[in-house]
């Protein structure tokens, strides 16, 4: 029994383009991206829980939506420069923002509304999940 390396080449389809390791500017546009459907979105959890009589405080202190829109951007953005910073040092960087991503939203359960809780969970989502798809195209580091 003997294979032909040309069939099955053709089986495989058409050859991929090859990756390249993901730009700051590229990094910081989905970040950004993100940070604006994440805020977005966590803005109507915030006014639909307020609507329907939830808890939206934390300590005593109400949430303002506009505090949600920044929050949510300034934290996009300084994940797509960890994201960044992943890319240079690290072989597989996605995996790395989705571990450094979990292990963040993971501390900031404690202590706060399950209203709140469903706001980081999108949040969370919406960053961690387009900055890993976006970062996937490899590292910086020389190939071995």
């Amino acid at each position: 029994m003997s294979f032909d390396p040309t069939a099955l080449r053709r089986l495989a389809g058409p050859k991929r383009r090859a990756t390249t390791p993901a730009t700051l500017a590229f990094l910081l546009r989905i970040g950004t991206a993100a940070g604006v459907g994440a805020a977005l979105s966590a803005v109507v959890l915030l006014l639909t829980a307020r609507a329907a009589g939830w808890d939206t405080t934390v300590d005593g202190t109400a949430i303002q939506p506009f505090g949600v829109v920044g929050v949510c951007l300034i934290v996009s953005v300084l994940a797509a420069l960890g994201t960044y910073v992943a890319a240079r040092v690290t072989a597989r960087p996605e995996v790395w923002v989705i571990i450094a991503g979990a292990g963040l939203f993971a501390a900031s359960l404690p202590g706060i509304p399950p209203a709140v809780i469903a706001m980081h969970t999108v949040t969370a989502l919406w960053v961690v999940g387009l900055l890993a798809r976006a970062v996937r195209g490899g590292s910086h580091l020389p190939k071995p």
